[in-house]
């Protein structure tokens, strides 16, 4: 399984001052698809996954950011101070930063690059249960957002999907087929 940093493009075009705040990503790419792993400092905050379902059609299997986290302890970080007590970092929540934004962002690039035609995926209770906003999000994102048939799971609200290909415009021609110059 290769292991490699993202040479997709250079940090400072992935989100402002990306890599000066602690951040940085990782590509884990295999046979069968594909995971990018968001970090700040040493601690994974936020994973993004997809695999390959054809050529031509990529699937979004799942985008996760962190709630809560406590940082380690950095070396030279000193846990007591005079006057603040015993002053232990505070969990950081990890959502609504830009996190996902930038990991889903970075699974549409992967899938451009790799000539894919289209992503695809899915929306589930639960997902909507965590994060309510979610299908105005994609739909932000460009997803086209398909409900739910009843054929589908019980579980299952909606359906994504992104055209990857560009599409054309057809010019029309509304004179007559003759010219004379």
């Amino acid at each position: 399984m290769p292991r490699h940093w993202l040479t997709v493009r250079p940090r400072s075009q992935i989100h402002p001052g990306f890599n000066r705040r602690g951040y940085r990503m990782e590509v884990i790419e295999w046979d069968n698809g594909v995971t990018l792993q968001l970090y700040h400092y040493q601690c994974l905050v936020g994973e993004g996954k997809g695999i390959p379902l054809s050529t031509t059609i990529f699937w979004l299997q799942d985008i996760a950011i962190a709630n809560q986290v406590n940082l380690p302890f950095r070396p030279g970080w000193i846990p007591w101070r005079p006057g603040l007590g015993n002053a232990l970092p505070q969990p950081i929540n990890y959502r609504g930063r830009g996190l996902g934004s930038i990991l889903l962002r970075q699974l549409i690039a992967y899938s451009r690059e790799r000539a894919f035609q289209s992503i695809h995926g899915q929306v589930f209770r639960a997902d909507l249960e965590n994060t309510p906003y979610l299908l105005q999000w994609y739909r932000q994102h460009g997803f086209e957002i398909l409900a739910a048939t009843e054929h589908d799971s019980p579980d299952l609200v909606a359906s994504l999907q992104m055209s990857l290909t560009a599409t054309t415009v057809e010019v029309t021609n509304s004179s007559s087929s003759s010219y004379a110059p």
